[in-house]
């Protein structure tokens, strides 16, 4: 009987089953509740992106109508939070324990929240610096 070793990460809420077979691993059990979990998170999933675009559209339109940064920063903001759901997308839909390709999109994730770090930064060191005018 090969030996399982399950572990909880509270920091992403989710579970890593580690095996002791060698060769190909043939232990790990179903976790029971998991395909309604797996459906609740699609649907959570589609859900964000759904109302993060619409966010987004409205905060950015209103403005650049307005002359706005903080509108626009906080739309950028909502496309950086649906750029994030589609790299979950991507993951839920190759489950796995493929560790490289979590780190991956955990990579994706943050250099997603930095591009939008970098664009307010120098907007408002622009407008400060007198560079841009004021609208």
């Amino acid at each position: 009987m090969p030996i399982v070793d399950v572990q909880a990460d509270s920091r992403t809420s989710t579970t890593a089953v580690t095996c002791a077979c060698n060769g190909p691993c043939a232990c790990r059990q179903p976790v029971k509740g998991a395909a309604r979990d797996r459906q609740l998170a699609w649907w959570l999933i589609a859900l964000t992106i759904g109302w993060n675009t619409v966010e987004a559209a409205v905060s950015i339109g209103s403005g650049v109508l307005a002359g706005s940064i903080a509108l626009v920063a906080f739309g950028l903001d909502s496309v950086v939070e649906v750029a994030s759901a589609l790299i979950i997308v991507w993951r839920l839909s190759r489950q796995g324990l493929d560790h490289v390709a979590n780190e991956r999109a955990e990579r994706l994730i943050v250099v997603s929240f930095f591009a939008i770090s970098v664009y307010v930064v120098t907007d408002a060191a622009s407008t400060l610096l007198g560079v841009r005018e004021e609208p």
